[in-house]
């Protein structure tokens, strides 16, 4: 999916800002959530890679992007089967690709709009939903024709159905199409999820209808960046304590070479023999191993410590 010529004079758009699984973003990325341009294939990739962490992955499978498009423009039959066998198409209950209309396989982020294919098992049938009126039919039924042999048994051939949703959920404007898609699969999701009878015509149509309006979809840009930034946060946060427990082991190493063991709880180290040691040699191991440790030790045993001290 193409992005805007604005994101082009921007020296930082190449700077990596969060790795998520297999999905790496970028600032040129987080640009694009933060005003009204089309969803790229990395942005729709890592909201995939996210809501599949929330569902049973023997059950549910959110296709990225890349793998949707290569299947879809896959020129060898043999190629194709080679590639589709380790997605374990016949185990899962609900898949979801996502349709692009790229229709060349030699430019990367192309096309100009996103629409949503969905299988769903005890239905045995293909949906697809087109948030700018079927537009994309003719792309969603090219995947469809290439996918649907590999969807059933490997002894039998998939009878499954094609259906175009035509009261799906419309976009207001020309550059929303790709967070209709990560809404509606959302929406689906969260039906499967939610115990509903499975059986039947009515699928998840009235969930997606209630849930994806144009407010709820316009949220949903604000929420996939807070979601990053959210994130983001959470590995700064890992790597000080990652940090802090690495200053907190080397700590305890100087002491086990002094006869401590870090093994032993802060309540059975001898505090006497520590503050003894540090008072006499400022710059002895233990003294210097103290000095790092003392954020650890210090505000944890403070008692002891002063304990110590006061019994010299």
């Amino acid at each position: 999916m193409h992005t805007d010529i604005h994101l082009m004079g921007n020296p930082g758009a190449n700077e990596k800002k969060l790795s998520y699984n297999d999905v790496v973003l970028r600032q040129s990325d987080m640009d694009i959530l933060s005003g009204p341009y089309f969803l790229n294939d990395q942005i729709i990739e890592f909201y995939f890679s996210y809501l599949s962490s929330g569902y049973p992955a023997q059950e549910i499978l959110l296709v990225p992007p890349s793998i949707a498009f290569w299947i879809m423009n896959c020129p060898a039959v043999e190629s194709l089967k080679d590639f589709v066998e380790p997605l374990h198409l016949p185990d899962k209950k609900l898949v979801i690709f996502p349709v692009n209309d790229n229709e060349d396989v030699c430019k990367a982020e192309a096309g100009s709009h996103w629409s949503l294919l969905a299988f769903e098992r005890n239905a045995n049938v293909f949906v697809h939903h087109d948030s700018n009126r079927g537009i994309n039919d003719w792309h969603a039924r090219r995947l469809y024709k290439a996918v649907v042999g590999y969807i059933g048994a490997s002894d039998s051939v998939s009878t499954a159905s094609y259906l175009e949703c035509t009261d799906s959920p419309q976009q207001v404007n020309g550059y929303d199409c790709g967070l209709y898609v990560t809404a509606i699969a959302k929406a689906i999701c969260s039906w499967h999820n939610s115990g509903e009878d499975k059986e039947g015509d009515g699928m998840w149509f009235s969930s997606v209808k209630e849930q994806v309006t144009p407010s709820s979809v316009a949220e949903m840009r604000s929420e996939i960046l807070s979601l990053i930034r959210s994130l983001m946060a959470m590995r700064v946060y890992k790597r000080k304590v990652e940090d802090r427990v690495y200053k907190r082991n080397k700590s305890l190493r100087y002491f086990h070479g002094s006869g401590f063991s870090p093994d032993w709880p802060l309540d059975m180290l001898d505090w006497r023999h520590v503050a003894t040691r540090v008072l006499a040699n400022p710059t002895c191991p233990v003294a210097l191993a103290w000095t790092e440790a003392e954020p650890y030790f210090h505000n944890t045993c403070s008692e002891l410590w002063a304990v110590s001290i006061s019994n010299l």
